[in-house]
């Protein structure tokens, strides 16, 4: 629940107001309440709490200082490193897809680094890789390339 003066809009960030758990709305389900999606641990949370907006969507680190980190969903780094610049740019996750005309075209074979690909299937570039990790995981992993 939030105050009616400050209405969060789609795919902006609310906070919950007694400890740190993220939370993305994702629709209203009148003018006080919104539905929302966790994005970290929500022990403690209930329905019906009051939350904050923080007046703006969800966003992540990019650029060089993010390479070669261990990132969680809401751009925290984990890898016991130390902590990101604070000058660090930040992106929104919900951005318009690049136009078709900014992609390159080219015909040079893309390495994935799976052997079995790499040998058997090789990709050209820009196409689409998806891949399984097995019937027992069920976990579907996909990529451009």
């Amino acid at each position: 629940m939030y105050s009616s003066l400050c209405a969060p809009s789609s795919y902006e960030v609310v906070e919950y107001c007694y400890f740190a758990a993220v939370l993305e709305v994702h629709s209203h389900v009148d003018p006080v309440i919104v539905r929302s999606i966790a994005l970290q641990a929500t022990a403690g949370l209930a329905r019906n709490t009051k939350v904050r907006s923080t007046g703006s969507p969800m966003s992540v680190p990019v650029g060089d200082a993010v390479l070669g980190r261990l990132l969680d969903v809401v751009g925290t780094a984990r890898d016991r490193g130390p902590a990101l610049p604070s000058d660090t740019p930040r992106r929104g996750i919900h951005n318009p897809p690049p136009a078709l005309d900014e992609g390159t075209s080219t015909s040079a074979v893309f390495e994935t680094g799976i052997k079995v690909i790499d040998l058997l299937a090789p990709l050209a570039g820009a196409v689409r890789l998806q891949c399984s990790a097995g019937p027992a995981s069920a976990r579907p992993c996909s990529s451009w390339i």
